[in-house]
Protein backbone atom coordinates (compact mmCIF):
# COMPACT_ATOMS: atom_id res chain seq x y z
CA UNK A 1 0.00 0.00 0.00
CA UNK A 2 1.48 3.26 -0.98
CA UNK A 3 1.87 6.61 1.01
CA UNK A 4 -1.35 8.03 -0.69
CA UNK A 5 -3.55 5.18 -1.01
CA UNK A 6 -2.69 5.07 3.01
CA UNK A 7 -3.52 8.47 3.25
CA UNK A 8 -6.58 8.14 2.03
CA UNK A 9 -8.04 5.01 3.75
CA UNK A 10 -7.31 7.74 6.86
CA UNK A 11 -9.42 9.94 5.44
CA UNK A 12 -11.72 8.19 4.09
CA UNK A 13 -13.23 6.79 7.27
CA UNK A 14 -15.61 9.21 7.72
CA UNK A 15 -12.80 11.05 9.75
CA UNK A 16 -13.74 8.32 12.04
CA UNK A 17 -10.26 8.11 13.08
CA UNK A 18 -9.30 11.64 13.41
CA UNK A 19 -12.83 12.15 15.27
CA UNK A 20 -11.51 9.42 18.13
CA UNK A 21 -8.12 10.62 18.12
CA UNK A 22 -9.10 14.14 19.00
CA UNK A 23 -11.87 13.38 21.61
CA UNK A 24 -9.61 10.82 23.29
CA UNK A 25 -6.69 13.90 23.43
CA UNK A 26 -9.69 16.20 24.26
CA UNK A 27 -10.55 13.76 27.64
CA UNK A 28 -7.07 13.46 28.65
CA UNK A 29 -7.28 17.34 29.13
CA UNK A 30 -10.16 16.91 31.05
CA UNK A 31 -9.25 14.15 33.36
CA UNK A 32 -8.90 14.67 36.87
CA UNK A 33 -8.73 12.09 40.14
CA UNK A 34 -12.38 11.66 40.33
CA UNK A 35 -13.57 11.04 37.05
CA UNK A 36 -12.99 8.07 34.89
CA UNK A 37 -11.74 10.57 31.78
CA UNK A 38 -8.82 9.03 31.64
CA UNK A 39 -9.40 5.85 31.63
CA UNK A 40 -11.52 6.65 28.81
CA UNK A 41 -8.85 8.24 26.89
CA UNK A 42 -6.75 5.61 27.40
CA UNK A 43 -9.14 2.93 26.00
CA UNK A 44 -9.78 5.23 22.63
CA UNK A 45 -5.89 5.78 21.91
CA UNK A 46 -5.40 2.19 22.15
CA UNK A 47 -7.95 1.51 19.37
CA UNK A 48 -7.25 4.34 17.39
CA UNK A 49 -3.29 2.73 17.66
CA UNK A 50 -5.18 -0.87 16.99
CA UNK A 51 -7.24 0.77 13.64
CA UNK A 52 -3.80 2.72 12.39
CA UNK A 53 -1.71 -0.48 12.44
CA UNK A 54 -4.16 -2.39 10.63
CA UNK A 55 -4.96 -0.09 7.84
CA UNK A 56 -0.97 0.35 7.88
CA UNK A 57 -1.53 4.36 7.98
CA UNK A 58 2.07 4.74 8.73
CA UNK A 59 4.73 2.16 7.13
CA UNK A 60 8.20 1.91 8.93
CA UNK A 61 9.75 2.21 5.73
CA UNK A 62 7.79 5.43 5.07
CA UNK A 63 9.93 9.41 4.94
CA UNK A 64 8.55 11.97 6.67
CA UNK A 65 7.53 13.56 3.78
CA UNK A 66 5.57 10.55 2.82
CA UNK A 67 3.17 10.84 5.72
CA UNK A 68 0.44 12.63 4.94
CA UNK A 69 -0.27 15.70 7.42
CA UNK A 70 -3.75 13.94 9.24
CA UNK A 71 -1.37 10.67 10.01
CA UNK A 72 1.07 12.80 11.56
CA UNK A 73 -1.12 12.55 14.70
CA UNK A 74 -1.00 9.11 15.13
CA UNK A 75 2.73 9.83 15.98
CA UNK A 76 1.53 11.68 19.30
CA UNK A 77 -0.29 8.15 20.72
CA UNK A 78 2.45 6.92 22.40
CA UNK A 79 3.17 10.27 24.28
CA UNK A 80 0.02 10.70 25.53
CA UNK A 81 -0.17 7.34 26.32
CA UNK A 82 2.94 7.58 29.11
CA UNK A 83 1.54 11.06 29.91
CA UNK A 84 -1.82 9.13 30.67
CA UNK A 85 -0.14 6.22 32.05
CA UNK A 86 1.96 8.75 34.73
CA UNK A 87 -1.38 10.37 35.83
CA UNK A 88 -3.19 7.67 36.41
CA UNK A 89 -5.72 7.39 39.75
CA UNK A 90 -5.20 4.07 42.06
CA UNK A 91 -8.38 2.92 43.07
CA UNK A 92 -8.46 2.39 47.58
CA UNK A 93 -9.18 -1.37 46.74
CA UNK A 94 -5.91 -1.89 44.69
CA UNK A 95 -2.36 -2.46 45.97
CA UNK A 96 -1.03 1.17 45.83
CA UNK A 97 2.58 0.28 45.61
CA UNK A 98 2.04 -2.44 42.66
CA UNK A 99 -0.09 -0.18 40.63
CA UNK A 100 1.89 2.87 40.77
CA UNK A 101 4.62 0.82 39.77
CA UNK A 102 2.67 -1.24 36.67
CA UNK A 103 1.83 2.53 35.79
CA UNK A 104 5.17 4.11 36.23
CA UNK A 105 6.62 1.00 34.11
CA UNK A 106 4.34 1.55 31.60
CA UNK A 107 4.31 5.37 31.14
CA UNK A 108 8.51 4.35 30.68
CA UNK A 109 7.28 1.94 28.01
CA UNK A 110 5.02 4.41 26.36
CA UNK A 111 7.79 7.61 26.31
CA UNK A 112 10.45 5.14 24.70
CA UNK A 113 8.30 3.90 22.00
CA UNK A 114 7.52 7.46 21.47
CA UNK A 115 11.53 8.81 21.24
CA UNK A 116 11.51 5.23 18.84
CA UNK A 117 9.11 6.65 16.29
CA UNK A 118 10.85 10.41 16.21
CA UNK A 119 14.01 8.98 15.30
CA UNK A 120 12.90 6.65 13.06
CA UNK A 121 10.95 8.81 10.79
CA UNK A 122 13.24 11.80 11.89
CA UNK A 123 10.29 14.00 12.64
CA UNK A 124 12.96 16.05 15.35
CA UNK A 125 14.83 19.04 14.40
CA UNK A 126 18.61 18.78 14.54
CA UNK A 127 18.66 20.70 17.32
CA UNK A 128 16.26 19.53 18.89
CA UNK A 129 17.92 15.98 18.79
CA UNK A 130 20.83 17.45 19.92
CA UNK A 131 19.52 18.71 23.49
CA UNK A 132 17.14 15.54 23.90
CA UNK A 133 20.20 13.06 23.24
CA UNK A 134 19.88 10.73 25.78
CA UNK A 135 16.76 9.90 25.04
CA UNK A 136 17.20 9.69 21.21
CA UNK A 137 19.87 6.78 21.08
CA UNK A 138 19.17 3.43 19.60
CA UNK A 139 18.56 0.81 21.53
CA UNK A 140 21.31 -0.69 22.95
CA UNK A 141 23.19 2.19 22.46
CA UNK A 142 25.27 4.09 25.67
CA UNK A 143 23.81 7.50 25.57
CA UNK A 144 26.46 10.24 26.08
CA UNK A 145 26.76 10.95 29.80
CA UNK A 146 26.39 14.33 31.31
CA UNK A 147 27.72 16.18 34.53
CA UNK A 148 25.36 18.22 36.65
CA UNK A 149 25.91 21.41 35.19
CA UNK A 150 25.22 19.91 31.32
CA UNK A 151 22.60 18.80 33.17
CA UNK A 152 21.24 21.78 34.41
CA UNK A 153 21.90 23.78 31.42
CA UNK A 154 19.98 21.47 29.03
CA UNK A 155 17.25 21.54 31.46
CA UNK A 156 17.07 25.52 31.28
CA UNK A 157 17.03 24.96 27.07
CA UNK A 158 14.55 22.56 26.98
CA UNK A 159 12.64 24.77 29.25
CA UNK A 160 13.02 28.11 27.09
CA UNK A 161 12.54 25.79 23.87
CA UNK A 162 9.12 24.50 25.37
CA UNK A 163 8.20 27.90 26.07
CA UNK A 164 8.40 29.61 22.49
CA UNK A 165 7.48 26.37 20.80
CA UNK A 166 4.41 26.82 23.02
CA UNK A 167 3.48 30.67 21.79
CA UNK A 168 4.07 29.96 18.35
CA UNK A 169 1.34 26.69 18.66
CA UNK A 170 -1.49 29.04 20.34
CA UNK A 171 -0.82 32.06 18.03
CA UNK A 172 -1.28 29.43 15.13
CA UNK A 173 -4.39 27.78 16.08
CA UNK A 174 -5.95 30.84 17.84
CA UNK A 175 -5.69 32.08 14.10
CA UNK A 176 -7.16 29.10 12.63
CA UNK A 177 -9.99 28.42 14.78
CA UNK A 178 -10.68 32.09 14.68
CA UNK A 179 -11.57 31.84 10.80
CA UNK A 180 -14.17 28.89 11.27
CA UNK A 181 -15.57 30.27 15.06
CA UNK A 182 -14.25 27.34 16.74
CA UNK A 183 -12.37 28.95 19.19
CA UNK A 184 -14.79 28.09 22.24
CA UNK A 185 -14.59 24.56 22.31
CA UNK A 186 -10.51 24.35 21.69
CA UNK A 187 -8.01 22.49 25.08
CA UNK A 188 -6.59 25.26 27.17
CA UNK A 189 -3.08 23.84 26.50
CA UNK A 190 -1.96 23.48 23.01
CA UNK A 191 -0.59 19.63 24.14
CA UNK A 192 -4.12 18.51 23.87
CA UNK A 193 -4.79 20.32 20.72
CA UNK A 194 -4.57 18.51 17.51
CA UNK A 195 -6.13 21.47 15.78
CA UNK A 196 -9.32 19.36 14.27
CA UNK A 197 -11.26 22.18 12.94
CA UNK A 198 -14.16 21.36 10.52
CA UNK A 199 -13.60 23.02 7.25
CA UNK A 200 -9.80 23.28 7.25
CA UNK A 201 -7.56 22.23 5.02
CA UNK A 202 -5.98 18.50 5.60
CA UNK A 203 -4.10 18.30 2.32
CA UNK A 204 -0.14 17.77 1.68
CA UNK A 205 0.95 20.71 3.02
CA UNK A 206 4.84 20.55 2.69
CA UNK A 207 6.51 22.71 5.52
CA UNK A 208 10.37 22.24 6.64
CA UNK A 209 9.63 25.74 8.85
CA UNK A 210 9.90 23.76 11.95
CA UNK A 211 12.33 20.98 10.66
CA UNK A 212 14.86 24.06 9.98
CA UNK A 213 14.53 25.21 13.68
CA UNK A 214 18.44 26.11 15.12
CA UNK A 215 17.62 27.63 18.23
CA UNK A 216 14.99 30.45 17.38
CA UNK A 217 11.09 29.15 16.55
CA UNK A 218 10.24 30.13 13.26
CA UNK A 219 6.70 31.18 13.17
CA UNK A 220 4.17 28.58 12.15
CA UNK A 221 2.12 29.33 8.93
CA UNK A 222 0.45 25.66 7.92
CA UNK A 223 -1.30 22.79 9.67
CA UNK A 224 1.50 20.48 8.86
CA UNK A 225 3.75 22.58 10.28
CA UNK A 226 1.67 23.01 13.85
CA UNK A 227 1.67 19.17 13.95
CA UNK A 228 5.40 18.77 13.17
CA UNK A 229 5.90 21.53 16.01
CA UNK A 230 3.36 20.10 18.00
CA UNK A 231 5.49 16.89 17.99
CA UNK A 232 8.20 18.63 19.29
CA UNK A 233 6.41 19.71 22.38
CA UNK A 234 5.67 16.39 22.98
CA UNK A 235 9.12 15.12 22.81
CA UNK A 236 10.16 17.83 25.61
CA UNK A 237 7.26 17.26 28.00
CA UNK A 238 8.21 13.38 27.56
CA UNK A 239 12.07 14.14 28.11
CA UNK A 240 11.17 15.65 31.17
CA UNK A 241 8.35 12.69 32.01
CA UNK A 242 10.66 9.93 31.12
CA UNK A 243 13.20 11.64 33.32
CA UNK A 244 11.07 11.98 36.68
CA UNK A 245 9.54 8.64 36.09
CA UNK A 246 12.71 6.87 35.49
CA UNK A 247 13.47 8.67 38.95
CA UNK A 248 10.69 7.13 40.46
CA UNK A 249 10.81 3.66 39.70
CA UNK A 250 14.41 3.68 41.23
CA UNK A 251 12.99 4.67 44.50
CA UNK A 252 9.96 2.44 44.07
CA UNK A 253 12.09 -0.36 43.50
CA UNK A 254 14.41 -0.12 46.47
CA UNK A 255 11.46 0.93 48.76
CA UNK A 256 10.88 -1.73 51.23
CA UNK A 257 7.98 -4.20 50.88
CA UNK A 258 4.80 -3.06 53.33
CA UNK A 259 5.12 -4.63 56.67
CA UNK A 260 2.86 -7.63 57.65
CA UNK A 261 1.00 -8.65 60.43
CA UNK A 262 3.92 -10.65 62.67
CA UNK A 263 3.56 -14.53 62.89
CA UNK A 264 1.41 -16.17 66.62
CA UNK A 265 4.77 -17.74 66.65
CA UNK A 266 7.25 -15.16 67.01
CA UNK A 267 8.44 -14.45 70.01
CA UNK A 268 7.02 -11.26 71.90
CA UNK A 269 8.22 -9.64 74.74
CA UNK A 270 4.66 -9.15 76.45
CA UNK A 271 5.86 -8.65 79.65
CA UNK A 272 4.24 -5.03 79.74
CA UNK A 273 0.64 -6.07 78.31
CA UNK A 274 -2.30 -6.30 79.55
CA UNK A 275 -3.34 -9.66 78.26
CA UNK A 276 -5.93 -12.43 78.63
CA UNK A 277 -3.52 -14.83 80.34
CA UNK A 278 -2.98 -12.21 83.80
CA UNK A 279 -6.09 -13.03 84.39
CA UNK A 280 -5.68 -16.58 85.02
CA UNK A 281 -3.70 -15.80 88.12
CA UNK A 282 -6.10 -15.34 91.06
CA UNK A 283 -3.08 -15.42 93.62
CA UNK A 284 0.32 -14.58 94.05
CA UNK A 285 2.46 -10.95 94.50
CA UNK A 286 1.05 -8.13 92.29
CA UNK A 287 5.00 -6.83 91.77
CA UNK A 288 8.13 -8.55 90.84
CA UNK A 289 11.42 -7.68 92.14
CA UNK A 290 12.50 -5.48 89.37
CA UNK A 291 8.90 -3.28 89.57
CA UNK A 292 6.52 -5.01 86.81
CA UNK A 293 2.95 -5.90 87.25
CA UNK A 294 2.59 -9.69 87.65
CA UNK A 295 -0.88 -9.30 87.28
CA UNK A 296 -3.49 -6.69 87.10
CA UNK A 297 -4.66 -4.43 90.13
CA UNK A 298 -6.32 -0.98 91.10
CA UNK A 299 -4.30 1.67 92.55
CA UNK A 300 -6.87 3.14 95.93
CA UNK A 301 -6.64 6.47 97.22
CA UNK A 302 -6.00 4.59 100.84
CA UNK A 303 -6.87 1.25 102.38
CA UNK A 304 -10.32 2.16 103.55
CA UNK A 305 -11.28 2.85 100.35
CA UNK A 306 -10.74 -0.36 99.03
CA UNK A 307 -14.08 -1.79 99.80
CA UNK A 308 -15.71 0.80 98.47
CA UNK A 309 -13.69 1.13 95.61
CA UNK A 310 -14.62 -3.01 95.16
CA UNK A 311 -18.57 -2.17 95.19
CA UNK A 312 -18.71 0.83 93.66
CA UNK A 313 -16.91 -0.53 90.18
CA UNK A 314 -16.58 -4.58 90.00
CA UNK A 315 -19.27 -7.20 90.12
CA UNK A 316 -19.13 -10.21 91.34
CA UNK A 317 -18.26 -11.53 87.81
CA UNK A 318 -15.31 -9.43 87.65
CA UNK A 319 -12.69 -9.00 90.83
CA UNK A 320 -9.46 -7.27 90.27
CA UNK A 321 -7.05 -7.15 93.64
CA UNK A 322 -6.23 -4.15 95.38
CA UNK A 323 -3.04 -1.69 96.61
CA UNK A 324 -3.42 1.15 98.65
CA UNK A 325 -1.05 4.04 97.29
CA UNK A 326 0.16 4.06 100.73
CA UNK A 327 1.32 0.51 99.94
CA UNK A 328 2.55 0.99 96.59
CA UNK A 329 5.26 3.95 97.92
CA UNK A 330 6.03 1.53 101.01
CA UNK A 331 6.84 -1.29 98.47
CA UNK A 332 8.66 1.36 96.37
CA UNK A 333 10.47 2.80 99.12
CA UNK A 334 11.39 -0.59 99.92
CA UNK A 335 13.21 -1.69 96.87
CA UNK A 336 14.81 1.63 97.00
CA UNK A 337 12.95 3.30 94.35
CA UNK A 338 12.37 5.96 96.37
CA UNK A 339 14.90 8.26 98.62
CA UNK A 340 13.62 8.93 102.34
CA UNK A 341 12.99 12.18 102.54
CA UNK A 342 15.35 13.80 105.52
CA UNK A 343 14.30 15.65 109.15
CA UNK A 344 12.66 18.75 108.14
CA UNK A 345 13.84 20.48 112.04
CA UNK A 346 17.98 20.27 110.70
CA UNK A 347 18.79 23.28 109.00
CA UNK A 348 21.58 23.73 106.47
CA UNK A 349 24.78 24.90 107.01
CA UNK A 350 24.36 28.31 105.80
CA UNK A 351 21.20 28.62 107.91
CA UNK A 352 22.56 27.55 110.99
CA UNK A 353 25.55 30.46 110.20
CA UNK A 354 23.08 32.62 109.57
CA UNK A 355 21.32 31.99 112.76
CA UNK A 356 24.19 31.92 114.70
CA UNK A 357 25.32 35.54 113.97
CA UNK A 358 21.72 36.93 114.82
CA UNK A 359 23.19 35.90 118.62
CA UNK A 360 25.05 39.13 119.24
CA UNK A 361 27.93 39.69 121.50
CA UNK A 362 29.12 36.01 121.02
CA UNK A 363 31.85 34.73 119.70
CA UNK A 364 30.23 32.16 117.65
CA UNK A 365 28.23 34.92 116.32
CA UNK A 366 31.55 37.16 115.55
CA UNK A 367 33.09 34.03 113.63
CA UNK A 368 30.03 33.31 112.10
CA UNK A 369 29.62 36.81 110.85
CA UNK A 370 33.17 36.62 109.56
CA UNK A 371 32.83 33.36 107.77
CA UNK A 372 30.35 35.25 105.44
CA UNK A 373 32.37 38.60 105.10
CA UNK A 374 34.98 36.18 103.73
CA UNK A 375 32.28 34.29 101.58
CA UNK A 376 31.27 37.55 100.24
CA UNK A 377 34.98 38.80 99.50
CA UNK A 378 35.71 35.65 97.58
CA UNK A 379 32.96 35.69 95.48
CA UNK A 380 33.27 39.20 94.26
CA UNK A 381 36.91 38.42 93.28
CA UNK A 382 36.22 35.53 91.33
CA UNK A 383 33.08 37.24 89.63
CA UNK A 384 35.71 39.77 88.73
CA UNK A 385 38.21 37.56 87.73
CA UNK A 386 35.93 35.35 85.32
CA UNK A 387 33.13 36.25 82.84
CA UNK A 388 29.78 35.26 83.60
CA UNK A 389 28.76 32.16 82.72
CA UNK A 390 32.59 30.66 82.14
CA UNK A 391 32.65 27.10 82.67
CA UNK A 392 29.28 26.49 81.59
CA UNK A 393 29.99 25.34 78.19
CA UNK A 394 26.70 22.91 77.80
CA UNK A 395 28.81 20.01 76.77
CA UNK A 396 30.42 21.72 74.02
CA UNK A 397 34.13 21.23 74.80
Amino acid sequence: MTATMRSEAYEGGASSLTAELDTAFRLAAEAGPKSDKGARAMGLLGQVAHAADALGIISVNDRLDEISTPSLRVLLIPSMQSYLENASVISENEDRMRARKNHVQASIGAARLFFTVMRRYEVLPMAVRALLQPHMQPDGAEAMVRNQAERRMVKIQSHKLERAVQQQLDAFRQASRAKTRANASAPSDVFFDLLVVPGAEEGEEESDEVRAMDGDVPPVRTLRAYLLGLCVLHALRSASLLDSAQQEWELLEHMPPPASDPSPTEAKDDTWRLDSHWFSKTSGPLLSETGKPLRPFVITPAADKRAQMQAAVFRPSHRLPTMSIDEYLAEEERRGNIIPRGHGEEPTPREQRTTTAEMDGTRDAEEAEEEARQEAIYWDTYKEQHRRGEGNTMNRG
